[in-house]
Parts: structure tokens; C-alpha cells; sequence
């Protein structure tokens, strides 16, 4: 198997490489919170980078030549699996979703759930907080979402925002690991509100067709604020930043 990608992808973040189960295992249980561990033979490369920001993570995972099956519990978190070669499989509530290049899986918080890896497999792991979800929701509706937030677990991974959302993640690994310092914390604070809110706005959940009506009503109402704060302050220059805190978006 080649190991290109997994060294470039989050290798800053080193996790597991090896093709001993015990140790696969035990990774899987310490860092990922995985509750159990199957493997059909230690045989190829198996392994994986993960790094824990504020809210939200990204991981890498890379399969040899065993298929491998994880359990994992609930979670207080939602996790997107964006494949980027082969093929798995994410078995929610007994029905089994396919997770390739061209379909992603979401799993919602507090959802139990077993993954079955295909030898080959590769994948990106975007994983957010329950509460970054909730708070920035909040923020895009104006008030606090009445409901638990759920997912459509089945996430087409070809439509126009979820490839601007994977493009994203991908730009954010691949800075990781090629800063040569930590980026800086308010950086590292706005690429990960643009994920969050990307990911809202790419993939359906109950709350997606009240969010798209909001961003209907928002957007003139903006416009409209910022043309009055720029007519009344034609005699100097304006900063974005100023704008933005003057129409109280970002």
C-alpha cells in the first residue's frame, strides 16, 4: 500500500502505523473512543493521524490489506467521513451506509454506531462539538434551535458545498502540517468556525430549511447596513473588520 498520503495528511499528528491488532486496538480505544476491535488478518499497513483543536478534529485513517471493523459508542460530537479511496461502510441503527469518494457518512451526536473498513481504505475525519454545532446554529438562526440537531446520515460528497467543505478540510490539514510554527490561535479560531458553518450549510439536518430561509431574510438586512454605516462615513477609509462589527456578522 502507499504510504505517501498517510505521511503528508496531518503527519504532524501521528496516531498508529503499525499491522499489530493489539496495538491497532489499543489506539482505537484510547485516542478515537472506539468500544471494540475486529480485524479479518494483520496483514499491510493500517494507521492513522488525528489532531484535536478547539472544537472541531481532524483525522486521517489509512486500511492495508484486512478488512477491520470499529464500534464506537455515542458520541458527544458529530463526525463526517470523507472518502478518499476505497470503500467503507457505517452501520447505524442496523442499516449499513456506504461511505465512498463520491458519498460521506455523517454520524449525529449520541449515536452508537459500527464502521466496516474495506482493505485500501482511506479517509478524512472531521468531527465538531455538539455545542460549537449548537452555538453556531444559534448564531445563524437568531435564536436557539428548539430540537435535538440530526443529520441525514447518507451525505452525496459531489454537490457544489460539500466539495467546498471537504476542499476546506483538506486546505486545513495540509496547513497543519506545513506551518512551519502553530498557527495562530485567532487563525486556527476562524478556519474553524468557517468548517462549522460550512458543514451546517452543506449537509441536511432538521434545521437546514430554517437556515436557509434566515439567510434569505439576513442578507439584504446586512447589505442595507452596511451601505448606511458607508454613506455616513464617506470622509474616511473603512475596514472589513469595522463593517463587520458595525452589521454584527463575521
Amino acid at each position: 500500500m502507499n504510504l505517501d498520503r498517510s505521511v503528508s495528511l496531518l503527519s504532524r499528528a501521528p496516531v498508529i502505523r503499525t499491522d499489530d491488532p493489539e496495538a491497532m486496538e489499543h489506539a482505537l480505544r484510547t485516542v478515537y473512543g472506539a468500544t471494540g476491535f475486529a480485524v479479518s488478518k494483520a496483514d499491510g499497513f493500517q494507521g492513522g493521524n488525528y489532531l484535536q483543536l478547539a472544537s472541531i478534529g481532524l483525522g486521517f485513517c489509512a486500511y492495508g490489506g484486512a478488512r477491520s471493523v470499529v464500534e464506537f459508542p455515542e458520541g458527544d460530537f458529530a463526525r463526517l467521513q470523507i472518502g478518499l479511496k476505497g470503500s467503507a461502510a457505517t452501520i447505524l441503527n442496523g442499516t449499513a451506509i456506504a461511505v465512498t469518494e463520491r458519498q460521506s457518512c455523517i454520524v449525529a451526536p449520541g449515536e452508537p454506531n459500527k464502521i466496516v473498513f474495506e482493505p485500501g481504505y482511506e479517509q478524512l475525519i472531521l468531527r465538531i462539538s455538539a455545542r460549537a454545532l449548537e452555538q453556531t446554529l444559534t448564531t445563524l438562526l437568531g435564536a436557539k434551535p428548539a430540537g435535538v440537531l440530526k443529520f441525514d446520515p447518507i451525505a452525496a460528497a459531489v454537490q457544489p458545498n460539500a466539495l467546498v467543505l471537504r476542499d476546506l478540510a483538506m486546505f486545513l490539514a495540509h496547513q497543519l502540517d506545513a506551518a512551519a510554527t502553530e498557527l495562530p490561535r485567532t487563525v486556527l479560531v476562524e478556519l474553524e468556525q468557517a468548517l462549522i458553518v460550512s458543514f451546517l450549510s452543506a449537509h441536511r439536518h432538521n434545521f437546514s430549511e430554517l437556515l436557509e430561509r434566515a439567510e434569505k431574510d439576513v442578507v439584504p438586512r446586512i447589505v442595507r447596513l452596511a451601505e448606511e454605516y458607508i454613506e455616513a462615513s464617506w470622509d474616511r477609509a473603512i475596514t472589513i473588520e469595522e463593517l463587520a462589527s458595525q452589521t454584527g456578522v463575521s
